[in-house]
């Protein structure tokens, strides 16, 4: 199984670095593709969950946020979650008297969170000041993250961190990946317009996010019952299990970034 995850990774990395410096429509489409499969494997968690998927939902809803990138206006983006909401209303009629509302919500909450996630790792990579080297500096953070709370966590780790929910996960192993996430943002710092500090304070924000991105999805797995979201990436479980953390990660390093180095 280490095996085949290493052999996953030393696959998939470097075809992501490779898109990512490309940018452009290849970016798009590599971001439009994950956005697929994740949202596909949230469907399906969703149908463990309520009995059902009402896919139109979600797919629509989140095609319209990924749309108002393209279009790069606020204007289409309020279009776009008011065109998803009636598609709300007609399935919640459309359906009636046999309406799932939880898998209905479910289904437009997936879409729209998977799509304005990535929406934000669209505008990163378009914009001037963070670009190919912010994206791989934010995925190292959260690499960096996941790396020192599993080894400071196996080391020292006692207390647990949340164990209804990860029974491995430890306080240790939580700040490790604080550490961890700092260390990595003022190493990358040189590399961006910013200062180490705030290379280091913007790590931590990835951090926190990323952490509670990954148990986020942990609880939605434990409530549907399954170990992985899919069984897309051998070895690394679903793309949901892979991108879990930068789902809420992206959204958060885009709004402290704007406050500081994004035009």
């Amino acid at each position: 199984m280490l095996s085949l995850r290493i052999l996953t990774a030393a696959l998939g990395i470097p075809l992501v670095f490779a898109v990512t410096y490309l940018g452009g429509i290849f970016f798009a489409v590599l971001v439009m593709v994950v956005a697929v499969a994740a949202l596909r494997e949230w469907l399906a968690l969703t149908a463990k969950i309520f009995g059902e998927k009402h896919r139109f939902i979600g797919y629509i809803s989140m095609l319209l946020v990924l749309l108002s990138a393209y279009y790069g206006n606020g204007a289409f983006l309020l279009l776009a979650l008011i065109v998803s909401l009636l598609s709300v209303i007609f399935s919640m009629v459309f359906y009636y008297p046999n309406v799932n509302l939880g898998a209905v919500v479910f289904s437009y909450f997936g879409g729209i969170f998977i799509g304005s996630s990535l929406l934000t790792i669209l505008l990163l990579r378009n914009s001037d000041q963070f670009g190919f080297w912010g994206i791989v500096a934010m995925l190292a953070v959260i690499w960096a993250t996941d790396s020192g709370a599993y080894f400071t966590g196996r080391a020292w780790g006692k207390k647990k961190l949340a164990p209804q929910i990860s029974p491995k996960k430890t306080w240790t192993g939580f700040y490790g990946g604080l550490v961890s996430a700092g260390i990595t943002g003022i190493l990358f710092s040189p590399l961006l317009p910013v200062t180490p500090f705030t290379g280091f304070t913007t790590a931590l924000f990835i951090s926190l996010a990323g952490q509670l991105g990954d148990l986020g999805e942990s609880v939605i797995k434990r409530v549907a019952g399954v170990k992985d979201s899919g069984k897309l990436l051998p070895g690394h479980g679903g793309m949901l299990d892979r991108i879990d953390s930068l789902l809420l990660a992206a959204p958060v390093v885009y709004i402290f970034l704007s406050w500081f180095i994004i035009d």
